[in-house]
Formats: C-alpha cells, sequence, structure tokens
C-alpha cells in the first residue's frame, strides 16, 4: 500500500513538472530558469506561507477555507483545477520580473467573458544564481 502511495506521489509530481512545463512555459513569457523554478517549488512544498502573505483563498477536500495555507496547498488546487476543471479559457503561466527583479509567479485562471474571470498568483523570490527559491518570500493572491 505504501509503494502505490508513493508511486502515485511521483506521478503526480512528474506530471506536475511535465505539464507546466509543457502549457505554461511556451506562454508570452518563456523562462530559462523554469525547470529549476519549478524543482525548487517542489522542493518547497511544505513551507507555511506566512498569515500575512496569504490574499487567495485556498479550499480542502471538505470545501472549507484553509486558514492556514503552505505551498503544495496552492499547487493541489492548481493541479485539480487544470486537470479536472480545465475551460477553453484557462489561462496559466511562470514569470519572473513583473513584480520586481528576482520575484517570479505561478498563475493560473479563467476568462469566462469579455470583462469577467479571476487568476490566482503564487509569488516568491528566486535566485537565478542559486537556483533556489526564498522560503519566507511566498505570497498568494486571488484577483476576482
Amino acid at each position: 500500500m505504501k509503494k502505490l502511495i508513493l508511486s502515485m506521489i511521483i506521478l503526480i509530481i512528474g506530471y506536475f513538472i511535465g505539464y507546466l512545463y509543457s502549457s505554461a512555459i511556451p506562454n508570452k513569457h518563456k523562462i530559462k530558469d523554469a525547470k529549476h523554478i519549478l524543482k525548487s517549488l517542489i522542493s518547497n512544498q511544505n513551507i507555511d506561507i506566512q498569515k500575512e502573505n496569504i490574499h487567495c483563498e485556498i479550499v480542502n477536500d471538505h470545501n472549507n477555507t484553509l486558514t492556514q495555507v503552505k505551498v503544495s496547498d496552492f499547487l493541489q488546487n492548481y493541479l485539480s483545477i487544470s486537470i479536472f476543471n480545465r475551460t477553453k479559457t484557462f489561462h496559466d503561466n511562470i514569470e519572473c520580473g513583473a513584480k520586481g527583479k528576482g520575484i517570479c509567479s505561478l498563475s493560473y485562471g479563467d476568462k469566462e467573458e469579455l470583462n469577467k474571470g479571476w487568476s490566482s498568483y503564487l509569488f516568491f523570490e528566486y535566485d537565478s544564481k542559486n537556483k533556489s527559491i526564498n522560503p519566507k518570500s511566498f505570497e498568494c493572491i486571488d484577483i476576482p
């Protein structure tokens, strides 16, 4: 049973890396460190996002809003929506520099009509020299 669970976790992580790399990166903002950013996000998945940096709504399996959010909670929401609820107007992206030098983001969302839609962002400081993310820099934001 443990081997099955471990295999499923590895499969999901592999799918996540491959999916993000193939679908998010070819968007407008191609990043040369995309693979390293994705690896760093996964390495930091158990990091708690500081309460003052939580400006997004993350729900658990019981549809309750989480008050303490980990990086993995954001990634799980992204995967759930992109795999099971993907629409024609769904968008996702990884970019760096839009919010300042060394600040990167993973974002996803949906645009239903001309002026209606939503996006969720996970911002973080990425050190391209060391190929690492500052674990205290995570911030999540929802835009209605």
